[in-house]
């Protein structure tokens, strides 16, 4: 029974989401911030360097600890800065004209507490609310692409996945974000001008079933969203507009991750979530 329990606990993350730009595609990842709580990260971390002093001349210590200790925060910090710089290229425009390419948005509707949704779906902040219709618009875009393709006899091995014996789409999203990072990017308006503006990477499983206890982990899906910037006319609108990308990777050691291309030509968005009221 306990390695029952054992083996189900690394299927899916229920915890508050990580400061992460990728989701945990693999066993590995997934174990690691599953099976081992934080404190025991840090015991970890504290008996290493313990065992370290102890066992190390303390004039290696000195000459090498310092250098190395601030050589892999700075080496780190530059890999993800350079992971950073990667994702916003993919989803950031490759010219001002491509701002206005509806098939790449999602509109987000602000945050209205009147809002009935809001309470039937227990959201009471404008994180929630927003994570809410990302999610919304992920899981019809992922079914979409999933029945294209298999419409089109080009299903690959992560579609696959996704289908059942009777070519239905199978797959379930998890209930809220594993990993989550925001964050301001550069970006060149319509007019040409530098603006900063705002950048969401998370990742959400992809599961065979609703049933916690007997689903089984299919995919994860990043997706990165970044704001399109506003003219002075738009600051008053009830909605914001984002870019979106979503990348699919089979759950498994090595994944391939596939994009998920847009086909449609409007702007997608839960429109169940429009203020009250608005048109």
């Amino acid at each position: 029974m306990l390695r029952r329990l054992a083996f189900l606990s690394t299927r899916h993350y229920s915890g508050p989401p990580i400061k992460r730009y990728n989701g945990f595609t693999n066993w590995p990842s997934l174990k690691w911030h599953t099976a081992f709580p934080a404190p025991a990260k840090i015991f970890t971390g504290v008996l290493s360097a313990a065992v370290t002093i102890t066992h190390v001349h303390h004039n290696t210590l000195v000459t090498l600890g310092p250098p190395v200790a601030v050589g892999t925060y700075f080496i780190m910090r530059r890999i993800n800065h350079q992971r950073f710089l990667r994702l916003l290229e993919g989803v950031r425009p490759e010219n001002t004209a491509e701002w206005d390419d509806d098939g790449s948005k999602i509109r987000i509707w602000k945050y209205d507490e009147t809002n009935v949704q809001n309470v039937l779906h227990g959201i009471d902040n404008e994180f929630q609310h927003k994570l809410a219709q990302a999610l919304e618009v992920v899981e019809k875009k992922v079914v979409d692409y999933v029945v294209e393709l298999e419409s089109n006899d080009s299903v690959s091995l992560l579609v696959s996945l996704l289908l059942d014996e009777n070519k239905q789409v199978v797959m379930h999203l998890g209930e809220s974000p594993e990993t989550f990072v925001t964050t301001r990017a550069e970006v060149v308006d319509r007019d040409g001008a530098e603006r900063f503006v705002e950048f969401l990477r998370f990742s959400v499983a992809l599961y065979s079933s609703k049933n916690i206890r007997n689903r089984r982990r299919l995919a994860v899906a990043d997706v990165s969203l970044l704001a399109v910037p506003e003219t002075e006319e738009a600051e008053d609108l009830d909605y914001r507009d984002y870019r979106m990308t979503i990348e699919l990777t089979p759950y498994k050691l090595f994944g391939k991750p596939e994009k998920v291309q847009n086909t449609k030509t409007e702007i997608s968005s839960a429109d169940k979530f429009k203020q009250s009221g608005r048109n």
